[in-house]
């Protein structure tokens, strides 16, 4: 699971310095650093669009085409990381499935034996019949 958020955090990463770079090849970015220019200023961006908080109002083309390939890439990474939780924990309780059955019969004849036991000075002559079924 520590690959994902890798795999999420060099998708965040790439995303936040196609952003910069490409305002700051445009001259949008001054060398001047104010706070709405700084490459923070467009991580931030990043992990917003992540979470579905967005701004598109003065988009050009190439800005709508790096907002749909990332929008995609988050998606589709989101999704893997829900199938690999859930397919991990379907495997660790299958695992754990017929340790745990075993577990459950063991319970159960120790309950038998404490009941044969504790009985067994009031069992008549005819016998006692003691009768259990596993499920």
């Amino acid at each position: 699971m520590m690959w994902f958020f890798v795999v999420l955090f060099v998708m965040i990463m790439a995303f936040t310095n196609a952003y910069y770079y490409k305002n700051l090849m445009e001259g949008l970015v001054p060398f001047e650093w104010k706070p709405e220019h700084t490459w923070y200023h467009y991580f931030k961006l990043q992990i917003r669009m992540l979470f579905g908080d967005f701004a598109v109002n003065n988009y050009d083309e190439t800005e709508w085409n790096y907002f749909y390939i990332c929008s995609l890439m988050s998606t589709l990474l989101m999704m893997n990381l829900l199938i690999a939780i859930i397919s991990d924990t379907y495997e660790r309780m299958m695992n754990e499935k017929e340790k745990s059955d075993y577990f459950q019969l063991c319970l159960l004849v120790e309950e038998l034996e404490r009941f044969i036991i504790c009985n067994r000075n009031k069992i008549e002559k005819k016998g006692t019949l003691v009768y259990s079924e596993y499920m």
